[in-house]
C-alpha cells in the first residue's frame, strides 16, 4: 500500500472539510491555432461589413436629401478595406507558414530498423513470388502439352480438271446420242428394225467401262489425299512435339536462373542483416565503454 499511495495520507476518518486542499495544476499557455486566427479575423470582417452596411442604411434613411458623397470617397473607401481584410488574410498565412516552418525544422527521431524481421518480411515475399511463378509456368506448360491437333487441311483442287471435262463432255454427247436415237425411233414407224442386241450389249459395257474407270480415278485421288493430309499431320505433331520440347527446354532454365537470382538476393539481405548487427553490437559496445568511462570518472 505504501508503494502506491498518494504523496499525501489521508485518513478516512476525517471530515471532508478537514482533508488537503486539491492540487491546483497550471493551465498551459494557449496559442490561438491557424484555423481559430481564421475564424477571428472573418468574425472581424463581418462585422466591419455588418457595420458599414447599417451606417449606410441610417445615412440613406436620414440624409436623403443631401448630395451624395463623391465617388472618389467611397472607391478609396472600398479599396482601404479590401487592403485591411488583405492584410489580416497575410497575417493569419504567414502564422500558419510560420507554424509549419518551425514544425518541420524540429528534428526528428531516428527510425529504428529491425534487420531481422525486414529479412524476414523480404524471404515470405521471395517465397510467395516463387510460388507464383511456379503455379504461372506449370499452367504455361499445361497449356502448351494440351495444345489441340491441327485442323485438316484444305481439299487441293484437282488436277486433272480437263480430263474430267472431256469426260463430262462424252457422256453428255453420249447422252444426247441416246436421246436422238430414241426420238428417231419413235418418228419413225413401228416397223422399223431394231437395233442388234450385239450393238447395244457394246453400248452398255462402254457405259460400264467409262462409269468403273471414272470410280477408280476417285479412288485414287481420294487415297492420294489421305496419304498427303496424313503426312500433314505427322508434319505437325512432330512440329508441335519439337516446341513443346523447347518450351520446357526454356522454362527449366529460366527456374534454375530464377533460382540462382532468389539465392543471391537471399545472400545480399543476409549479409545486410549481418552487417546491421554487428553495427548495433558495435554501437552497444561503444555505449558500455562510455557509460563505463563515465562511471570511472
Amino acid at each position: 500500500m505504501a508503494a502506491i499511495a498518494a504523496p499525501v495520507l489521508i485518513d478516512l476518518t476525517d471530515r471532508a472539510d478537514a482533508l488537503p486542499p486539491a492540487h491546483k495544476f497550471r493551465q498551459p499557455p494557449t496559442k490561438p491555432t491557424a484555423w481559430e486566427l481564421r475564424v477571428e479575423a472573418a468574425n472581424k470582417a463581418r462585422d466591419a461589413i455588418l457595420a458599414r452596411k447599417i451606417s449606410k442604411a441610417e445615412a440613406m434613411r436620414t440624409l436623403k436629401h443631401e448630395p451624395p458623397a463623391p465617388p472618389a470617397a467611397a472607391l478609396l473607401q472600398k479599396l482601404l478595406d479590401r487592403l485591411q481584410s488583405a492584410e489580416v488574410r497575410r497575417d493569419v498565412e504567414l502564422e500558419s507558414i510560420k507554424y509549419k516552418a518551425k514544425a518541420m525544422a524540429a528534428p526528428r527521431k531516428p527510425v529504428a530498423v529491425d534487420a531481422a524481421k525486414l529479412a524476414a518480411e523480404l524471404q515470405a515475399k521471395l517465397e510467395a513470388a516463387d510460388q507464383r511463378r511456379r503455379a504461372c509456368l506449370a499452367e504455361k506448360v499445361e497449356k502448351a502439352t494440351s495444345t489441340s491437333p491441327p485442323k485438316t487441311p484444305p481439299k487441293p483442287k484437282a488436277p486433272c480438271l480437263q480430263e474430267k471435262l472431256d469426260a463430262a463432255s462424252a457422256r453428255r454427247q453420249l447422252f444426247l446420242d441416246e436421246r436422238v436415237t430414241k426420238a428417231s425411233d419413235m418418228a419413225s414407224p413401228s416397223k422399223a428394225p431394231k437395233p442388234a442386241p450385239e450393238a447395244l450389249k457394246a453400248a452398255h459395257d462402254a457405259t460400264l467401262a467409262d462409269a468403273g474407270a471414272r470410280h477408280d480415278h476417285e479412288i485414287e485421288q481420294r487415297v492420294a489425299k489421305a496419304h498427303v493430309a496424313s503426312a500433314k499431320v505427322a508434319r505437325a505433331e512432330q512440329k508441335r512435339e519439337a516446341l513443346v520440347e523447347r518450351a520446357k527446354v526454356e522454362l527449366r532454365e529460366k527456374m534454375a536462373a530464377a533460382a540462382e537470382r532468389r539465392a543471391a538476393a537471399l545472400r545480399v539481405v543476409q549479409g545486410k542483416a549481418a552487417t546491421e548487427e554487428k553495427l548495433q553490437a558495435a554501437k552497444a559496445r561503444k555505449a558500455a565503454l562510455a557509460q563505463d568511462a563515465s562511471a570511472a570518472e
